[in-house]
Order: C-alpha cells, then structure tokens, then sequence
C-alpha cells in the first residue's frame, strides 16, 4: 500500500505544483501486507484523489494515510476543501449522484460514477468505504480492507510463477 501511496502521490505532484496545492503521504513504515488488486485499489485512490483535487482551493492539501485498524487495512484521502453537506454522504456512493449546492445544482462537472465505483471496487475486496466531511472544514474518505487470516511475510515471497485467475477471481498480490 505504502507503494501505490507514493504513486498518486507523484502523479498528481506536477498538478499539486501547478495549482498550489499540498499533497502529503503519511505511512508507518511497519504497515502490514493486504490481498488486493493492485489496478483496481489504485483506480479507487486515483478517483479519490482526482476529487479532492476539484474540491480544494489554492493552498489546500490532500493528506494521504494507511494505519492498521483492528483486523483491517484503513487508508484515508483527507481535504480542506469544501466539505460535503451530511445529509449527502451516503447517497453521493450511488451512481449518478453529485454533491450539489444549496440551489440543487452540482458543484461540478462529471459522471457521478467515480464514486459509485470506489464502493463497488472496495466492496469487491470484502471491505467498507464511507466519508466523514464537515461543510467548510473538508472530506476525510475512508476505506477499509481485510487483513489476511494467517501471518504473512513482511515481503512477498518471489515462485518465479504468475498467478493466474481462476472461477474469474481478481487476481490479487500481497501490497
């Protein structure tokens, strides 16, 4: 996970510069291993990041983080944006739907598919995703991913083989 953190976090660094705007990753250097597709949690962070990116002002930062919470993986994409009304957070995971402003009009342009599709990718990992957001003091989201029943090595141990998907099962790594 530490990896993928470190990913958007140099994707976006060109835009972050351009827009004067922070992007912070904050990871313990002991985070435990997680089963996961590595493609799919890494569109789910794009998503997540790509947002919060629309909804911040010049001089705003987006804080990246991953902790081991009980038995579970928890990363978080925090803002101090816009923030999103409560009465919203759990419909703006529904397809189509968009935070919109007190006239009832979308505050931006898009699909209202991103986040509809981060619950389903998380979901898909037999984990949870939810929003925690204050109107005008920004939008922490969450999700979490099951750890492994059994110890793992600190490293993925190399076979030498590929894995292959079977009964069109996601190909998971350890991250």
């Amino acid at each position: 996970m530490p990896k993928l953190l470190q990913q958007q976090k140099s994707g976006y660094q060109i835009q972050a510069e351009a827009e004067d705007k922070g992007l912070v990753v904050e990871v313990p250097t002991d985070l435990p291993l997680v089963s996961i597709d590595a493609s799919i949690i890494s569109r789910v962070l794009d998503n997540l990041v790509g947002n919060a990116f629309k909804y911040i002002p010049p001089g705003g930062t987006i804080t990246l983080t991953a902790c081991k919470a009980d038995q579970a993986l928890r990363v978080s994409v925090q803002d101090n944006g816009e923030g999103i009304p409560a009465e919203q957070h759990q419909r703006i995971f529904e397809k189509y739907t968009q935070v919109k402003d007190e006239t009832g009009q979308p505050l931006r342009m898009g699909t209202g598919l991103g986040l509809a599709f981060c619950q389903m990718a998380v979901q898909a990992h037999d984990g949870t995703i939810w929003v925690e957001s204050q109107v005008g003091q920004g939008s922490t989201f969450i999700f979490t991913l099951p750890l492994p029943a059994r110890k793992v090595p600190s490293q993925p141990q190399a076979t030498g083989r590929r894995s292959t998907p079977r009964n069109n099962t996601p190909d998971r790594h350890l991250i």
